[in-house]
C-alpha cells in the first residue's frame, strides 16, 4: 500500500525531502500559507522542481496522510498545530520538525495530544540543502521509535530515535550548534587576531 504524506509548510525542508520520498513511492500532498497569495501557487511549484507534490487546502492535505511534517517558521509552529488538530485523527503521526526550543516541543505535544494522532518530535541537526533526505534527524517521544521504522525504512530519510522524552533531541540540537556555531566563531577570532 502507498503511504501518502503531508507537508505543512513548503519551504526548504520539504522541498528537499519530497523527491526522496517519490522515489520511495510515497504520494506527497502539502499545504502553505503561500496558496492564498497571488501568484504563490506558481512558487511553490517551483520549489518543488521536478518532484510529485501536490498543493491542496489544508483540511485535505492531513485527509488520509499516514506522517504529517510540520515545517514552517518556528514563529508559527504552535499556530500550525491549532490549525491541524480539528484535521487529525488516531492513526496518523504529526511529526514537529521545526527548530523550536524543548518548551514549545512539549507545548506542541499538548496541543496535538486531544486529536488522538501521535506526536514525534524530529530535530534536523545539518544543512537540508546541502544533504538533503540524508540530513541527520533525531527522534523524540514516545512515538518516535516506531516512527524511526517508517521514516528511514519506508520513507528514506535518515532519522534515529533518541529519547522517549519530548524535548531531549531538541535540547541536543541546541547544545551541538551552541558548540559547533561557538567554536567556529572562536577559530575566526583567532584567525583574525593572528593576522593582525
Amino acid at each position: 500500500m502507498t503511504m501518502r504524506v503531508a507537508f505543512i509548510g513548503f519551504g526548504e525542508v520539504a522541498s528537499a525531502f519530497c523527491a526522496a520520498f517519490n522515489a520511495r513511492g510515497a504520494r506527497v500532498a502539502a499545504y502553505d500559507v503561500l496558496m492564498d497569495q497571488p501568484g504563490g501557487l506558481d512558487k511553490l511549484k517551483s520549489r518543488a522542481g521536478g518532484a510529485s507534490v501536490e498543493f491542496v487546502s489544508l483540511d485535505k492535505a492531513l485527509r488520509d496522510s499516514r506522517y504529517i511534517f510540520s515545517t514552517v517558521t518556528t514563529t508559527v509552529a504552535k499556530d500550525a498545530a491549532r490549525a491541524c488538530v480539528p484535521f487529525l485523527k488516531a492513526g496518523q503521526s504529526y511529526v514537529d520538525m521545526n527548530a523550536t526550543n524543548p518548551n514549545v516541543k512539549a507545548d506542541i505535544e499538548q496541543i496535538i495530544a486531544p486529536s488522538g494522532a501521535a506526536f514525534v518530535e524530529a530535530a534536523v541537526l545539518g544543512a537540508v540543502g546541502v544533504t538533503g533526505a540524508k540530513t541527520d534527524i533525531l527522534l523524540g517521544g514516545p512515538h518516535g521509535k516506531r516512527a524511526e521504522s517508517d521514516l528511514t525504512g519506508v520513507l528514506g530519510l535518515n532519522a534515529r530515535f533518541y529519547s522517549e522524552e519530548i524535548g531531549k533531541a531538541s535540547t541536543f540540537k541546541m547544545l551541538r550548534s551552541v558548540f559547533s556555531k561557538g567554536l567556529e566563531a572562536l577559530l575566526l577570532e583567532f584567525l583574525a587576531a593572528g593576522e593582525r
